[in-house]
């Protein structure tokens, strides 16, 4: 019948169900085929963090901040604790499942709360995560 179709249903996807789906529909007549393109995004996240942190004084301590997302790297920013962004390193690699993981470090020596953000590009917002450096004197 005119009215006979196939869907198709994927459940709980992954990244790892990203890619090309191909319908093939063969009669009588010959075979119609159509192609499609499935995205899984993943919404950036942040995966681990430094905590606290207790260090002697006139030490410095590199903070990390490890994220993901697909298909778009996180962009991540270092705030201090007068809210200035601070200069990172980034490293990126490719996931098990294709997503692409991030991770930034910075270098401090100050005492206070660091926050390391994500801006997505995928969705505007903003994830914290917040590690205080106590200084000890001794």
């Amino acid at each position: 019948a005119w009215n006979d179709m196939a869907v198709p249903t994927l459940s709980s996807v992954e990244i790892a169900d990203s890619g090309r789906y191909i319908c093939t529909a063969p009669n009588t007549h010959g075979t119609v085929t159509r192609e499609f393109a499935l995205t899984v995004f993943a919404i950036p996240a942040i995966m681990n963090s430094s905590s606290v942190v207790n260090l002697p004084h006139g030490a410095t301590v590199d903070l990390f901040c490890d994220a993901r997302g697909y298909p778009d790297e996180p962009e991540m920013v270092w705030t201090d604790p007068l809210g200035s962004v601070l200069q990172s390193m980034a490293s990126s690699d490719v996931g098990g499942d294709m997503a692409k993981l991030v991770r930034s470090v910075v270098n401090v020596s100050k005492t206070g709360t660091y926050t390391c953000g994500i801006n997505g590009t995928n969705e505007e917002r903003q994830i914290e995560i917040v590690a205080h450096l106590t200084i000890i004197f001794t």
